[in-house]
C-alpha cells in the first residue's frame, strides 16, 4: 500500500510524544512501510497554511485521522475523545481506523 503520512505538531505540545510511537506501532502492525513526514508548525500563519487543527495532527493521504467540522487553525494542543474522556493524543484504534479507511478508499471516521 502506497500511502502518504503527515505528522503535524508544534514544539510545546506533549501529546506529540505519545502519538508518534503509536503511529509507528500501527504502521508496523499493518505492514505499512512508508516515511512519515514531520511538519513542525511555527506560528499562526504556518498553522493556517497547513490547515493545522492542533497538535498532534496525523493525516493519511491528506485526510485527518479524525475529521473535525468547522475547525479553526492555530497553535494549540489538540483534544481527542477516547472512551468518553479527553486526552492529548489519538488512540491506536483511531489511527488504525484511518489506515483501514485509506486502504478502502473511504473517509476517516468523524468525531470519536
Amino acid at each position: 500500500m502506497s500511502v502518504e503520512i503527515e505528522f503535524l505538531y508544534f514544539e510545546g505540545c506533549l501529546g506529540r510524544r505519545k502519538a508518534r510511537p503509536l503511529l509507528e506501532e500501527v504502521l508496523a502492525e499493518e505492514g505499512i512501510i512508508a516515511p512519515v513526514r514531520e511538519i513542525r508548525i511555527e506560528d499562526h500563519d504556518d498553522a493556517v497554511a497547513h490547515r493545522f487543527q492542533g497538535s498532534p495532527t496525523i493525516r493519511i493521504d491528506g485526510r485527518d485521522i479524525v475529521e473535525q467540522a468547522d475547525a479553526d487553525y492555530d497553535l494549540r494542543c489538540r483534544v481527542y475523545w477516547v472512551n468518553g474522556r479527553p486526552q492529548d493524543f489519538p488512540s491506536k484504534e483511531m489511527i488504525r481506523a484511518a489506515v483501514s479507511a485509506a486502504r478502502a478508499g473511504s473517509e476517516a471516521p468523524r468525531g470519536w
